[in-house]
C-alpha cells in the first residue's frame, strides 16, 4: 500500500569532505535517505562512521572550511539546503528544523537562565515580547515534564541534572514546532532509567506534534525503541536500510550482523566473552576501492575488495549494499545464513 505522507527531508548522494593536515578526509560518501511526515528514522553505526557530520550538515552547522559539501542534494520542505546562504539558514534553524545536541552541558550557556535561552528562539522566529517569551518557555519546560517549571526557568543550567538539561534542550528545540527534529546521541551520557524517560518523551512529542525525527545513535536498543526505519551506516556510507522489523528480524549486511551480535543478551553466560567486530574501521583519506567492510568481513569474496557493492532490494523498503546478495553468490549466501544466528 502506497504511503500518502509527504516527504519532509530528502538527501541524495551527499558527499562531505574534511580538509586535514594529512589530506582530504572523505567523511560522507554518497549517502541517500528520506524522512516522511511523522516518521522516525535512526542512523546507526559505530563512532567515526559519519553520522554526526551528516546530521550537522543538514543544518549547515559544520564550518566551511574545513568541512565542505562536495556534492549531493539536501531538500527540507522543498528548500535546497545546499544552496541556501547563511541568512536563509538562520531562518530555517529552529523554525523548520530543531536539533538536540549530544552533550547538554556544553550546549547550554552556563551564564544564562534556562528560560531565557529557550525564549531566544521564540524572539528570533516569532518576535514574541519578553513576557510572552517567558510564559511560553515555562509552558515548554512543563511540556517536557520538568517539575516546578516556573521556578526552574529562572535557574541556570548548572543547577539542573543531566536528564533535566537534556529536557531543557528538547524544550528549546521544539519551541517553534519544527517539521524535523534531529537528535544527535541524546541519551549517551544518561543512565538507563533516564534514557528510557527521554525516549518516551520524544515519542510523545512526535505523536502530539506530528513531528519527524532523525536520531543518531550507536545503541541498537535505543534505535529499536523509537524508530520506524533504521539506516545502518559504515565508513561514510549507508550499507542497509529497512523498517525496524526488517533490520532486526532479517538483517542482510555482515556489519549489521556484527552490531547485533555485539549486544550482550540477558540469557548470555556471564563468563562468556563479548562478541566484537574484529579489525578497525578504514581510513577515509583516499579510501581503497571495493566494500569498506571487506577487510573486517569473514565472508568477503574477491570482488568485495575491487568493486563497490551494488544496492540490492531485499524486500519492499529493505535494501542492502553487499555482494553476498548477488545472484552469482548463492553458495556464500547459504553459508552465511547457516552461520549467522539472529539475535
Amino acid at each position: 500500500m502506497e504511503d500518502s505522507r509527504r516527504t519532509v527531508l530528502t538527501v541524495k548522494d551527499l558527499q562531505i569532505s574534511i580538509a586535514t593536515g594529512s589530506g582530504e578526509l572523505q567523511a560522507v560518501r554518497g549517502v541517500s535517505f528520506h524522512i516522511q511526515e511523522g516518521e522516525a528514522l535512526v542512523l546507526v553505526g559505530e563512532s567515526g562512521c559519519g553520522k554526526s557530520v551528516t546530521a550537522q550538515t543538514l543544518m549547515r552547522l559544520n564550518p566551511d572550511p574545513p568541512v565542505h559539501i562536495k556534492g549531493g542534494e539536501i531538500r527540507l520542505a522543498d528548500i535546497d539546503i545546499v544552496q541556501a546562504d547563511e541568512r536563509q539558514m538562520q531562518q530555517i534553524r529552529g523554525s523548520l528544523v530543531g536539533m538536540i545536541f549530544q552533550d547538554p552541558m556544553t550546549s547550554l550557556n552556563p551564564t544564562m537562565t534556562v528560560g531565557k535561552q529557550i525564549g531566544e528562539t521564540l524572539e528570533i522566529h516569532h518576535k514574541l515580547k519578553r513576557k510572552s517569551r517567558w510564559q511560553k518557555a515555562v509552558e515548554l519546560l512543563d511540556a517536557v515534564r520538568i517539575p516546578g517549571a516556573a521556578g526552574r526557568a529562572r535557574e541556570y543550567p548548572g543547577a539542573f541534572s543531566g536528564g533535566m538539561r537534556q529536557r531543557a534542550l528538547i524544550a528549546a528545540a521544539i519551541a517553534c514546532k519544527p517539521k524535523l527534529l534531529i537528535a544527535d546521541e541524546p541519551t549517551t551520557a544518561l543512565d538507563v532509567t533516564i534514557q528510557a524517560q527521554i525516549i518516551d518523551l520524544l515519542r510523545s512529542i512526535q505523536r502530539e506534534n506530528g513531528m519527524s525525527i532523525l536520531m543518531i545513535t550507536h545503541d541498537l536498543a535505543v534505535a529499536a525503541s523509537i524508530a520506524q526505519r533504521i539506516a545502518v551506516m559504515y565508513a561514510g556510507r549507508i550499507v542497509e536500510t529497512g523498517t525496524v522489523q526488517q533490520i532486526f528480524n532479517n538483517p542482510q549486511h555482515p556489519y549489521t550482523w556484527g552490531l547485533m551480535n555485539s549486544v550482550p543478551r540477558p540469557d548470555q553466560d556471564k563468563n562468556s566473552e563479548l562478541i566484537t567486530i574484529g579489525g578497525t574501521p578504514p581510513k577515509l583519506l583516499g579510501p581503497a576501492p571495493g566494500c569498506s567492510f571487506a577487510p573486517r568481513c569473514k565472508y568477503a569474496m574477491r570482488i568485495c575488495s575491487s568493486a563497490d557493492p551494488e544496492e540490492f532490494e531485499v524486500a519492499s523498503g529493505h535494501s542492502c549494499s553487499c555482494w553476498l546478495l548477488h545472484p552469482q553468490a548463492p553458495a556464500a549466501a547459504r553459508e552465511v545464513k547457516e552461520a549467522y544466528a539472529i539475535v
